[in-house]
C-alpha cells in the first residue's frame, strides 16, 4: 500500500545518503579532521564528505552521464548536512531502533552479495567498519520511522484528487497487452 511504497523510496533514499556518513557525522566532534560542515554542533568531517563523495560518484558513473564534480560536491554536502538534521530531529522526537531491526537490516544487505568476500571488498572499498555500517543503519532507520510517523502516516490524499491525477495522466498507467 502506500506505506510499503514510501517506506520502499525511502530505504533507497537513505542508502544513498548514509553511505557515506559515520558515526562521527553525528555524534561526535573530531578537531584532528577537517571540518567540512557542523550541524547544530554535529561534525560532517572531511572523511565522511569523502566517503560519501566517491559512493555518489560510483552510483552517477554507473548510469553512464558524464559526472560535474562541482555539482557532486554540493549535492553531496547538501545531502549530508539534511541528513544530519533529520537524524538530530528523529532523535529529539525519541525514535527509537532496537538492535535487532538494525541487524535484520544488515543481513538483508548483505544478501546484495554473492558471498561473504564480495560484501567485506564492498565494505573495504566504501571505507567502512561493521561498527559504522550498524551505526548508519541505525541512523537511517531512525529517519525513516521518523519520516513515516510524522508525515507518511498523517498524508491522506482525497479520493477525488486520486481520480483526477488518474484521469489528466491516463496514459502513464497504460500497458500494452503481455503473456504470460
Amino acid at each position: 500500500g502506500k506505506t510499503a511504497t514510501w517506506l520502499s523510496a525511502i530505504s533507497v533514499a537513505l542508502v544513498l545518503i548514509t553511505a557515506g556518513w559515520s558515526a562521527s557525522a553525528a555524534n561526535k566532534k573530531q578537531p584532528s579532521e577537517d571540518k567540512v560542515a557542523v550541524v547544530n554542533g554535529a561534525v560532517i568531517t572531511r572523511t565522511d564528505f569523502d566517503r560519501a563523495v566517491s559512493f555518489a560518484k560510483q552510483r552517477a558513473l554507473q548510469t553512464g552521464k558524464p559526472v560535474d564534480d562541482a555539482q557532486l560536491n554540493k549535492g553531496v554536502l547538501k545531502q549530508l548536512i539534511g541528513t544530519a538534521l533529520l537524524y538530530q530531529e528523529s532523535k529529539k522526537e525519541g525514535i527509537k531502533i532496537d538492535q535487532k531491526a538494525v541487524d535484520e537490516r544488515l543481513e538483508q544487505w548483505k544478501k546484495q552479495f554473492p558471498n561473504e568476500e564480495a560484501y567485506k571488498n564492498a565494505m573495504s572499498t566504501a571505507n567502512l567498519s561493521l561498527p559504522q555500517m550498524k551505526e548508519d543503519i541505525k541512523k537511517g532507520m531512525t529517519i525513516e520511522k521518523f519520516i513515516v510517523e510524522k508525515f507518511v502516516d498523517k498524508t491522506t490524499i482525497p479520493e477525488k484528487e486520486i481520480k483526477a491525477y488518474y484521469d489528466s495522466n491516463s496514459n502513464l498507467f497504460k500497458q500494452p497487452e503481455q503473456v504470460k
